[in-house]
């Protein structure tokens, strides 16, 4: 119903399209955004992670992104992405203490009502990278720290709650 799509000046014009229909609508991202190509391997994502801010990218968890290490992941969120997108993941904690990485969701009010969205990366990133890239970080689904991120975001008012994933929809189902 779009028309042609594929690459990112579609997205682009799909973007701009889809929010002058629905003024105050929200760009989410599940990740696998910042890799994949020669330009983004040669960039350390940058190319990505400046294209993400062009297309206006409110909210996003990550999956392929930690290919570029811990420190790189969180140099783009400081940098980057600091007040103009949001990175939420509610799996993600230290190995020490188990303490959150990142922020595990935001609230944002849409046609005024307060929403949620909480972050899920893709729990199996330990596994699927070289261990090295997030040594002191433990992914996984979590599903009782879910659950109380939910329960602390419709205590603050929350009346929606959106689980941006990048587990899969197995795992999603399975999940819900």
């Amino acid at each position: 119903s779009f028309g042609k799509i594929g690459g990112f000046a579609h997205l682009a014009t799909l973007v701009k399209r889809v929010r002058a229909q629905r003024p105050g609508a929200l760009l989410l991202d599940g990740g696998d955004n910042w890799q994949g190509s020669a330009t983004a391997l040669w960039t350390r994502a940058q190319d990505m992670v400046d294209a993400s801010k062009l297309l206006g990218v409110d909210v996003m968890t990550g999956h392929w992104e930690f290919t570029y290490g811990a420190a790189r992941v969180q140099e783009v969120i400081a940098k980057d992405f600091a007040g103009k997108v949001e990175f939420v993941t509610q799996n993600v904690t230290t190995t020490d203490f188990g303490d959150p990485v990142f922020k595990p969701y935001v609230l944002r009010e849409m046609n005024g009502v307060p929403i949620a969205i909480i972050g899920q990366a893709f729990p199996y990133t330990p596994i699927a990278n070289p261990r090295y890239l997030v040594a002191d970080w433990t992914f996984g689904i979590q599903e009782e720290n879910l659950q109380k991120t939910v329960d602390e975001a419709t205590k603050k008012g929350a009346r929606v709650v959106v689980l941006l994933s990048h587990n899969g929809i197995d795992v999603d189902l399975k999940l819900a």
